[in-house]
């Protein structure tokens, strides 16, 4: 499973929620400071086994058993969450943030480019 955000998406999304909220409408400067991200994956079994015991939405109530665990009932899986905090933008990303199409005007800076073109000062 992946999730793929292609940067229009993720530049036009960030445009309307900042003006969506009329609190953040007379800011002086968006100071970003970097980017977070939860990671969680599973494995594929956990995942047919969370599928199955989603609440049932239709007229059939009957489920399916599902075990993958040999001569008894239960499921063995793994899953893992990462947290990954202050991930930098490069250049590029940074310069689109700033002067780009969708949040040019929105008074972003960054405090990661101390000094640089895009900087806070």
């Amino acid at each position: 499973m992946s999730v793929i955000m292609n940067g229009e998406s993720f530049f036009s999304g960030l445009a309307n929620n900042c003006r969506s909220n009329p609190n953040w409408a007379s800011v002086n400067k968006r100071i970003f400071r970097g980017l977070d991200f939860l990671v969680s994956v599973a494995n594929d079994d956990f995942h047919t086994y969370l599928t199955l015991t989603e609440p049932v939405s239709g007229i059939i109530e009957d489920r399916p058993d599902f075990s993958n665990v040999d001569g008894a009932i239960g499921i063995w899986g793994s899953r893992y969450t990462k947290n990954l905090v202050g991930k930098r933008l490069n250049g590029n990303t940074l310069q689109q943030l700033v002067d780009g199409q969708y949040t040019g005007n929105l008074q972003f800076c960054s405090a990661l480019d101390p000094g640089g073109a895009y900087s806070c000062n």
